[in-house]
């Protein structure tokens, strides 16, 4: 191959004159090669094309090369604060380092981890809560993960996320999430579950350094008649100890609220007001204790001068909770209207919002309230549900029957992330009397309610209003297995067999049960007809259905009492009687499977007399 020269190559690019300057100009060989490589770099540097999150993790994130360089730089600056104890300035680089690129959960962790250091959290309170819920769903939830989200949930008091982020694995916790646990059940007051579960915990549980005071604060204020005595001297014993009393005193405080002692709840908090280390959350304590030992008037005066504002979404919950409760309910929807923005992420806010609006029924604030929340991004996808019936709530009340019916269907078609919303939100629905919405928010909450009760019985609760007959089996045998001695259960559970025709002996027992609970029910009494019926003692069931007296029926089971006796009658070939019986059903009261059977065995019966 002959290889042209360069004298040659410049006639053949006599054309082309930017290659010709290439080929002759070394510089502008290198000018125009830089120039190349810094559009390459630029296009692998600007755009947000890099995946962080995990494979199947929603939404996706995506960063540039210019997020992952300042989210490194930033995570270095941070660390070094850390190191040197600057615990804010690490607590804004930690923050920008995370908002360059959330779908690290290294990121995620060392804001968390910082954020325990702060000994005055504030305005960071919120974002560690949101950064926590974040990791979790990065790292699905992981032990290490899930103790260091505890912890944090644990230092903005909120114990009831404690619990519910530890419900699926109760009965597998490490030390440390045990413990968290632990501590949770104390601060909401379910004493009986905190004894038990310290007994089981033995000494592992007792290593924690505070785990013993939490105790001590159990025997004073809940343990066994006799070692009240012995628990407050445990606590008073380490008010001189600088490491212990602040968690001393406010046990102290928890103690005295529930034994009603307003002078121990004030001096333990005089003690944290001298070392500067009381909460907003102990003067509101104060302030209910003051209301419910008759000294209402003072408690007012002093929750109406308190000075410092909510730094997290428990204060101002607790905060408006008890405004109302001390009669101030429009200064609370005041303070609320104030508040709510400020910490909008929090669904516990929103929905003190609108109970509080409910309960003044102003209808008109609670739609718009409904709407806000729509509006909040934060919230908009874990709420949408809940808004959506909230404005139907609204106008129904206004008598807009339409726009509530559109509303609440919307509610159905929602997918409800906090379960127990999406529960509280059915029963309200079966309230109202929309038992189709109810019945599909309930659906949806299906996978994982194998254990749940109410959830079951909410579930039968639709089904029965719909005459789903179906849906009403399989959600009362769950019910049932829950709980087989429960009476409304073991009734509706009778009821429903009886409908659908199953199980004769079953019946039989359990409607021998509830009429020996009950005689004098009537209910049961027709319920037992049924049961004699499937077993084919019909002359038996006659005679029984004979002493009921109809006059005290309610109209429902009067045409279940009719519908006994005409199959009571129809085993015995009474045809006429049959007939009359018959006449007296009304089928608005029957199930389709009842209706179905009725009409079946009217078409084998006979013509009646005369006919």
């Amino acid at each position: 191959m002959n290889w042209l020269n360069k004298d040659e190559l410049a006639v053949k690019l006599e054309r082309f004159p930017l290659l010709r300057q290439m080929l002759f100009e070394f510089w502008f060989r290198v000018i125009v090669l830089c120039g190349l490589l810094g559009v390459i770099f630029l296009a692998l540097f600007l755009p947000k094309m890099w995946v962080t999150s995990p494979a199947g993790f929603l939404p996706v994130v995506k960063v540039s090369g210019l997020d992952f360089a300042q989210a490194w730089s930033l995570k270095r600056t941070a660390r070094q604060a850390m190191a040197a104890g600057r615990y804010e300035d690490a607590a804004y680089a930690w923050q920008s380092a995370f908002a360059n690129n959330p779908g690290n959960p290294k990121l995620a962790r060392g804001a968390l981890e910082n954020f325990l250091h702060l000994e005055r959290p504030g305005k960071t309170a919120g974002s560690a809560i949101q950064q926590a819920l974040w990791l979790l769903r990065l790292t699905g939830t992981n032990t290490v993960d899930l103790e260091l989200a505890a912890r944090v949930f644990e230092k903005n008091r909120f114990y009831e996320f404690v619990l519910d982020l530890l419900d699926a694995r109760k009965d597998s916790l490490s030390p440390a999430l045990e413990t968290a646990a632990l501590k949770s059940l104390f601060h909401l007051g379910q004493m009986d579950e905190f004894a038990r579960r310290w007994d089981l915990g033995g000494e592992r549980l007792k290593a924690d350094a505070e785990l013993p005071l939490y105790h001590a604060a159990y025997l004073a204020g809940a343990g066994p008649v006799g070692t009240q005595a012995e628990g407050k001297q445990r606590l008073d014993s380490v008010l001189s100890d600088p490491a212990r009393r602040t968690l001393a005193n406010r046990l102290l405080l928890l103690v005295a609220a529930r034994r009603t002692d307003a002078t121990l709840y004030e001096d333990a908090l005089h003690r944290l007001e001298e070392h500067q280390e009381d909460a907003l959350l102990d003067h509101v304590g104060f302030w209910r204790l003051l209301a419910a030992t008759g000294r209402k008037d003072e408690a007012v005066q002093l929750a109406q001068a308190y000075p410092h504002p909510p730094s997290a979404p428990a204060e101002t919950v607790q905060l408006a909770q008890t405004y109302a409760a001390l009669g101030l309910r429009d200064y609370a929807l005041e303070f609320l209207q104030r508040y709510a923005p400020k910490f909008a992420y929090a669904e516990r806010v929103w929905l003190t919002y609108a109970q509080l609006l409910m309960e003044a029924k102003q209808w008109d604030d609670l739609r718009e309230l409904a709407l806000r929340i729509r509006r909040e991004d934060t919230v908009r996808d874990r709420l949408a549900g809940f808004s959506f019936y909230l404005e139907g709530r609204a106008e129904l009340a206004l008598d807009r029957k339409e726009n509530a019916e559109a509303a609440f269907q919307k509610v159905a078609g929602a997918r409800f992330e906090n379960r127990a919303l999406g529960l509280t939100t059915a029963r309200n629905l079966l309230r109202l009397g929309d038992p189709a919405a109810a019945r599909d928010v309930l659906l949806k909450l299906g996978p994982g309610a194998e254990g749940d009760f109410t959830y079951w019985n909410f579930l039968f609760a639709a089904a029965n209003e719909l005459k789903d007959t179906d849906l009403m089996l399989s959600s009362v045998s769950q019910a049932y297995k829950l709980r087989p001695n429960d009476v409304p259960t073991m009734n509706n559970y009778a009821a429903t067999l009886l409908i659908h025709r199953l199980r004769p002996d079953e019946i039989i027992k359990l409607t021998v049960q509830l009429r020996a609970r009950d005689p004098r029910s009537l209910a049961a009494t027709i319920n037992h007809a049924f049961a004699l019926l499937l077993n084919q003692r019909a002359r038996e069931a006659e005679a029984l259905l004979r002493t009921v007296d109809i006059a005290k029926l309610i109209p429902a089971h009067a045409s279940l009492y009719h519908l006994g006796l005409f199959d009571a009658c129809v085993a015995q070939q009474k045809f006429d009687a049959a007939w009359r019986a018959s006449g007296k059903i009304n089928l608005q009261h029957l199930y389709p499977n009842q209706v179905k059977w009725l009409e079946e065995t009217r078409r084998r019966l006979p013509p009646r007399a005369g006919e």
